[in-house]
């Protein structure tokens, strides 16, 4: 989010209708940072934020309410690669609804090709199937800009970073590697405060997270996890009691209840 609005702040593109960032809230499963440094990034970069949730409760009480409906089934409550409603109903859905009441829709998301195959092949251009009128779907981009009606809705979902590398990140983010490798240390060594002074990134990155979604994400690599757990003891406990209630286990063979969130050693630090 923080290298998208910077990277959109710099562009001057030729749109008339309402420019705006929107923050789908995860509630309890969310780190505790990420709608402060939302609303941080959105003041530096002069967008307006929107802020929208889920009006039936957070994830957790997702999570928590399959528990008990699931009880006995032998079905995993929590989210998976396959059963992401993290994101169908907590992000997307979400955001979605708010999006509907404008006839024409660009919406900029900050993905890019480095982070997975999946992703690597995402165009920089796409249609919206879930908001866009049903006569537009089936068309490309430009067919559709082409034909499209006012009264039908069209919203295309641009990619305006998918081809920046992660040097590239750091660099609009106004940091570096090598910054956030010097904070991360200076983290390590208990110097929390001098390591985060400043820093125009999420809080998560200076503490060593990889990426930054929920504060603990079933899509997470092990040290984002751990890094995750370290920092949102309420959140943990809650997944850990999950999975103690129902046999099983957070990630694909990974447990939450197993993981060692023992702080690492500081090492010597070599500016």
């Amino acid at each position: 989010m923080t290298v998208l609005l910077a990277a959109l702040a710099r562009q001057s593109p030729e749109w008339s209708g309402p420019v705006f960032n929107i923050h789908a809230h995860l509630g309890r499963a969310e780190w505790a940072e990420s709608l402060p440094h939302a609303e941080q990034v959105a003041k530096r970069c002069e967008i307006p934020l929107v802020v929208v949730r889920n009006e039936k409760g957070d994830l957790v009480d997702r999570v928590e309410g399959r528990l008990a409906s699931l009880a006995g089934t032998g079905i995993n409550p929590f989210m998976s690669a396959k059963q992401r409603f993290c994101t169908s109903e907590y992000k997307s859905g979400p955001i979605n609804k708010y999006l509907r009441r404008f006839g024409l829709v660009i919406s900029a998301i900050g993905i890019r090709r480095e982070e997975s195959k999946r992703r690597r092949e995402k165009p920089a251009f796409q249609i919206n199937q879930q908001l866009t009128s049903r006569r537009l779907r089936g068309l490309t981009v430009e067919e559709a800009l082409r034909v499209r009606k006012p009264e039908q809705r069209l919203a295309l979902i641009w990619h305006p970073i998918i081809d920046f590398s992660l040097d590239d990140v750091w660099e609009v983010c106004g940091t570096s590697k090598t910054e956030i490798a010097i904070r991360r240390a200076l983290y390590r060594e208990g110097k929390h405060a001098e390591a985060l002074a400043g820093a125009t990134v999420h809080p998560a990155y200076i503490r060593g997270a990889k990426r930054v979604s929920c504060a603990l994400c079933i899509l997470a690599d092990l040290q984002t996890l751990i890094v995750g757990a370290r920092h949102n003891s309420e959140l943990l406990g809650r997944y850990q009691e999950v999975e103690r209630r129902s046999g099983k286990t957070f990630q694909p063979g990974r447990a939450l209840i197993t993981l060692d969130l023992s702080e690492p050693k500081a090492q010597p630090t070599l500016y």
